[in-house]
């Protein structure tokens, strides 16, 4: 009997809980005059969170009339530089909320009530929240126009929530809207992933990634493992849009069933719970090795007792599904063998003047397959290749070099193989050795690279103030050894030492580590050479997690005047789950004027907050970055102003330019925009930079000064002015 293990498998195991019942008697309209074309997912992928509703193409044209889908009231409106833009939010009449984003404009009845708000507080990003039966709409009637403010090229974005507060975010398909179509999805890739500090795939501690339809790799699977797919759902208007249904058996027990359907609004940050960005392609977990709580995404543990123990040693199959809203579902089986890996107990070579001893064991006990040796001429059975073998002496002529291959191989068929040696000229032996370190949220992976085969496996030694701890690097390729090992304590700086004996010649690297112990509620320290750094996680903190930091030098990037140092975090992408506070310190306590703290996203850096007069930095991330110190000392720059034009309803007049940055980046809130010394309503495109204004007052034909000033996010200023003529 198969017996299959949470913690072996897909660390927790969860089954769909099919969100049923949508509460409307018909299907809500299509929000938008044109072809309704979906052009991304709810729930797909945002750097930072998932994506709360649909995007509808609007064909690159602004203007299209924006419809509401059901009787509804308008509660309220919000306008600003970044996000959805100009953003109008309907309760209906089941008391959800439809949100429409990216908008142009409102009807004339909505941007009056808007526009006498902006005026009377001399700005563009307003809130309004209304209760006025003058804004209850019946289904198709026409509430605003579809635009591009806010981000992204024009589309519109249509959200549907649960409620107005602390509400769940609804995937409008397939129960709220009849886009019903039936193609069905591809599954590009599918990648293994090994999750625990004995997980192997096909011998090593790297994923693999198996294309269906293709001859599918020979898998060998020990410990605790994940999948992870790659698909893609090609909608009939010519898009492709991502499944919505995702599903892992083995030897059909379900192990992973999840459907983007639903989620709270508070656990949209979920995103790196969920994807992975691997080479270009989005891949879907189908595990979960942060312990995240699933509550709220349509997620259930299943039913009945537990399954007890590891996956029996053996061939298995892992079938993947995928699915649309429609049930349309494509399924990929990929074969594996799951077994233990072997580990050699000892395996050395102890030379004496005309003898060589060799000792190998390995465990579990008799899995040493076969031994071999050689003294520069082909390989010959070392004791007649018999299982277990402990210790046997072979001759060694002076200067003859002897080389020693021995294959443990587990009852499943996995197999490890190690190769030493000893003797020989000096010039053949090259001592070089390497020492690296891979961390993870639970623990430390160990390399060691040797130039030649050593007479034994390399030892480690770990230092903690807890005392000192050993440990047996295993093969993992030629002149490749590994292990892993879990600090005690709640880390702190410790050293790693390795040893390697290349015939009697012991070479020894050392490193040093400070690493941290994340924990709900606690902080920790970590000091570089020009910088401390703190991390503080929250109260709500889900999960404890090993980090480390490191400082490099940086190089100077593109519209900056100086660069500092690079602040390296591992591991890599962990996933915190909830925003933990990081405070950068200078040690030189200099002022901090112009100079910022960014995150680097490999030829991008994203500005993360600047230095005050202590030389601190303060901000918060769900997700530890490459952090880079960068100065900025230049201010924005401004295009010359054009399109000054009466609105011949009002009187009052409109004009537009551009605002760019190279550095760190305009600071939205900091623009300001005067026409004859009167402040005007201004407004930018983030992605672009195009300004947008009007006056809050009629404007006479004739010649007027605009002027216009910004801040970079770094507090540089700029103001520029120009003479304009308002002609009839």
């Amino acid at each position: 009997m198969v017996r299959v293990s949470r913690r072996a498998l897909l660390l927790p195991v969860l089954l769909l809980a099919c969100f049923t019942g949508r509460g409307l008697s018909a299907p809500l309209r299509f929000p938008l005059t044109n072809d309704a074309c979906p052009t991304s997912s709810f729930g797909s992928w945002r750097s930072g969170h998932l994506h709360a509703g649909l995007d509808f193409s609007t064909g690159g044209v602004t203007g299209i009339p924006v419809l509401a889908v059901d009787s509804c009231l308008v509660w309220r409106i919000r306008l600003w530089n970044g996000g959805y833009g100009k953003a109008l939010y309907a309760e209906l009449a089941d008391g959800k909320t439809a949100v429409y984003g990216h908008l142009s404009r409102f009807i004339p009845e909505i941007e009056t009530l808007v526009e006498a708000e902006q005026d009377r507080l001399g700005k563009y990003e307003v809130e309004l929240l209304l209760e006025s039966e003058r804004l209850r709409f019946g289904p198709g009637d026409i509430l605003a126009f579809s635009g591009d403010t806010g981000s992204g090229p024009p589309h519109l974005h249509f959200e549907l929530r649960s409620g107005r507060e602390d509400h769940d975010k609804i995937n409008p398909v397939p129960d709220y809207m009849d886009l019903a179509e039936a193609e069905i999805p591809v599954i590009k890739s599918i990648r293994l992933v090994p999750l625990g500090p004995g997980s192997r795939i096909n011998g090593v501690y790297t994923p693999v990634t198996v294309v269906p339809g293709r001859d599918m790799k020979h898998l060998e699977i020990a410990g605790p493992f994940g999948a992870a797919v790659y698909a893609a759902d090609p909608v009939q208007c010519g898009r492709v849009l991502k499944p919505v249904h995702y599903g892992a058996l083995i030897d059909q027990v379900p192990v992973f069933q999840l459907s983007f359907d639903r989620f709270p609004f508070s656990k949209g940050h979920y995103v790196g719970g969920f994807y992975e960005p691997v080479g270009g392609a989005m891949f879907v977990r189908l595990y979960d090795d942060y312990r995240l709580d699933f509550r709220g995404f349509n997620c259930r543990v299943p039913e009945g007792p537990e399954p007890a123990g590891l996956l029996d040693p053996g061939e298995h199959q892992l079938v993947v599904s995928v699915a649309d809203p429609w049930g349309n579902t494509r399924e990929a089986v990929v074969p594996f063998v799951y077994g233990a890996l072997p580990a050699f107990k000892r395996f050395r070579l102890l030379r004496d003047s005309t003898v060589v001893g060799i000792e190998i064991e390995a465990e579990p006990t008799g899995t040493v397959a076969a031994a071999f040796y050689r003294r520069g001429g082909d390989w010959q059975a070392l004791g007649g290749g018999q299982a277990g073998l402990r210790y046997v002496e072979v001759p060694l002529e002076e200067g003859e070099r002897l080389e020693v291959k021995c294959t443990a191989e587990d009852p499943s068929g996995l197999v490890r193989q190690g190769l030493l040696a000893t003797g020989g000229r000096t010039a053949e032996t090259d001592t070089s050795v390497g020492l690296s370190t891979v961390v993870h949220p639970g623990f430390l992976e160990i390399y060691v690279t040797t130039g030649s085969a050593p007479s034994s496996l390399p030892l480690v030694f770990f230092h903690q103030a807890s005392g000192v701890t050993s440990l047996l690097l295993q093969p993992e390729g030629e002149s490749v050894f590994r292990g892993t090992f879990l600090p005690g304590g709640d880390g702190g700086p410790f050293r790693i030492v390795t040893r390697v004996d290349f015939d009697g010649s012991v070479v020894e690297r050392v490193k040093v580590l400070r690493l941290g112990v994340l924990k709900p509620g606690r902080a920790i320290s970590f000091s570089t050479r020009d910088y401390r750094i703190n991390l503080t996680a929250p109260p709500g903190y889900s999960s404890q997690t090993l980090i480390t930091v490191s400082e490099e030098q940086a190089r100077l990037r593109e519209g900056f005047v100086s660069s500092g140092g690079r602040l390296v975090f591992e591991p890599v992408g962990v996933f915190l789950g909830e925003r933990v506070e990081v405070l950068v310190v200078r040690k030189d306590g200099g002022p901090g004027a112009g100079v910022g703290v960014f995150a680097e996203h490999g030829e991008r850096v994203s500005f993360r907050g600047g230095f005050d007069d202590r030389g601190w930095c303060r901000f918060s991330t769900r997700q530890p970055e490459h952090l880079v110190i960068l100065e900025d000392r230049d201010g924005p720059e401004f295009g010359p102003v054009a399109d000054l034009r009466r609105r011949l309803a009002d009187g009052k007049a409109t004009f537009a330019s551009m605002v760019s940055d190279g550095g760190s980046g305009v600071d939205a809130g900091s623009l300001r925009a005067f026409v004859d010394d009167e402040a005007a309503i201004i407004s930018v495109d983030p992605d672009t930079g195009r300004l947008s204004g009007r006056t809050t007052k009629p404007l006479p034909y004739g010649e007027h000064r605009i002027r216009l000033e910004a801040e970079d996010r770094l507090g540089n200023a700029s103001i520029r002015e120009f003479t304009v003529n308002l002609s009839r």
